[in-house]
């Protein structure tokens, strides 16, 4: 049975996790709409034909790719911080009745 500090130690461990993940998330999510969006609109204004166009129809690809990836990593974060909620009410209740029984 785990004690009460390492109940807590545990559900924070997960829950910075859970928080690198959003951060990262963040990241990709800037890096595909302002970085890549920004070098792809720069590309389409200086560059013109059917290579430019092959081009930019990739980036478009690999952008969509990059927020994909963070939508999911997001997911994984929420779940990571509903599933790390769940265990620690489940080993709060279970300490709890533990000691409710060793002092009756």
């Amino acid at each position: 049975m785990k004690s009460k500090h390492e109940i807590d130690v545990d559900f924070k461990t997960a829950t910075k996790q859970a928080q690198a993940l959003h951060q990262i998330s963040g990241e990709l999510r800037l890096l595909a709409t302002k970085d890549m969006e920004g070098n792809l609109q720069s590309i389409a204004q200086s560059w013109k034909g059917d290579n430019a166009t092959a081009y930019l129809n990739k980036g478009k690809i690999i952008e969509t790719r990059i927020s994909d990836t963070a939508g999911n990593i997001e997911a994984a974060a929420t779940a990571i911080e509903n599933i790390a909620k769940r265990i620690y009410d489940t080993e709060m209740r279970a300490y709890e009745e533990a000691q409710k029984r060793e002092y009756n």
